[in-house]
């Protein structure tokens, strides 16, 4: 089992709900689906997801990112505030290192909601998926 995973199964068995959200933005294109790094508040703890050389990496995080924006308010934060993190997939390439994590916040049965984030190009990816 990678690490990442470690981290993330580790959330999940917590029941973690989400809390707050804040990205640090690439200087040049600030929207808010690609960051250099995003941290992740739950009512546990934080995370932090980074994206380097096209490996995903999640890591505890006690501390706020340096020059991170509140990201709160943006899709597909804003909707997700107060959820329960119910699942998570983990894209591995041949090395074993994550590509991608797909995030279901809410269970089956309450319209789950789905992230999806990617590492790509030294950027993380953030789209909002529909659907199981």
């Amino acid at each position: 089992m990678s690490e990442t995973q470690a981290v993330l199964d580790e959330w999940l068995a917590r029941g973690a709900r989400l809390l707050h959200a804040e990205r640090l933005p690439l200087r040049a294109a600030p929207d808010s689906t690609r960051a250099l790094a995003l941290r992740l508040t739950f009512d546990c703890g934080a995370l932090r997801f980074e994206a380097s050389a096209g490996e995903l990496s999640v890591v505890r995080s006690k501390e706020a990112i340096d020059g991170s924006w509140n990201a709160d308010e943006e899709e597909p934060w804003w909707a997700l505030l107060g959820h329960e993190l119910c699942g998570v997939r983990l894209d591995l390439d041949a090395r074993g290192a994550a590509r991608r994590a797909r995030l279901q916040f809410r269970p089956d049965d309450r319209h789950p909601r789905f992230v999806l984030l990617r590492a790509r190009d030294g950027q993380l990816r953030v789209a909002a998926e529909d659907g199981a």
